[in-house]
């Protein structure tokens, strides 16, 4: 059974006043919303984001390089400067509570997983970071013809079981969306430095 039954009353009476604005029933509405939340919140969640960071081949763009610029990102809401650290980690929690995970690098596969603990919000659930090297076929600027590109990829996937599985799915790929958008930051910014390190190390 659930624990969370101010949810479900919530839904509830919100599906209620949605059906009997639009001329339905209170009833039918209160129904609907409370069986999709049993049916959706407390199932199993799975999201999958796919970004590509940079082409093979530039300055800047290995899969160890672009590893580390991940992992400085790869939990948005550590709370502390540097990005996580290996083992345990806080996150920080819209309630003010704390959310452990554990944090593994994987240099070998260059994978990082997430893992939540017990007293997670959204425990249990892991997400996966992976690093992948993929043939991308593009189209040149006022040229008919295409050219085949080796550019590093990152995927990353979050599944789990448990309660607010529908609100898991928006807030991960939310959450997980910014860790994307700020490794290709990172991505090019590192990139776009490699000329003036080489001059520097000289």
């Amino acid at each position: 059974m659930p624990k969370d039954w101010d949810n479900i009353a919530t839904r509830a009476l919100v599906g209620g006043a949605a059906s009997r604005l639009s001329g339905g029933k209170f009833a039918n509405g209160a129904f609907t919303a409370s069986f999709n939340y049993l049916l959706n919140d407390l199932g199993k969640h799975e999201y999958k984001i796919r970004s590509r960071l940079c082409d093979v081949g530039t300055a800047g763009c290995t899969l160890l390089e672009q590893l580390k610029i991940v992992d400085r990102n790869s939990t948005p809401i550590v709370g502390y400067a540097g990005g996580p650290v290996e083992g345990q980690n806080d996150l920080l929690g819209l309630t003010g509570r704390t959310n452990p995970i554990t944090h593994r690098v994987d240099y070998e596969n260059f994978r990082i997983t997430n893992t939540t603990l017990e007293g997670h919000a959204y425990n249990p659930g892991t997400v996966v970071h992976q690093l992948s090297i993929e043939n991308e076929t593009r189209f040149e600027y006022m040229n008919p013809n295409t050219r085949t590109v080796q550019s590093i990829f990152l995927t990353t996937t979050g599944t789990g079981v448990g309660a607010y599985g529908t609100l898991n799915n928006i807030v991960g790929v939310s959450i997980f969306n910014f860790t994307h958008s700020m490794s290709r930051h990172y991505s090019e910014a590192y990139i776009q430095a490699q000329p003036y390190l080489s001059k520097s190390k000289q």
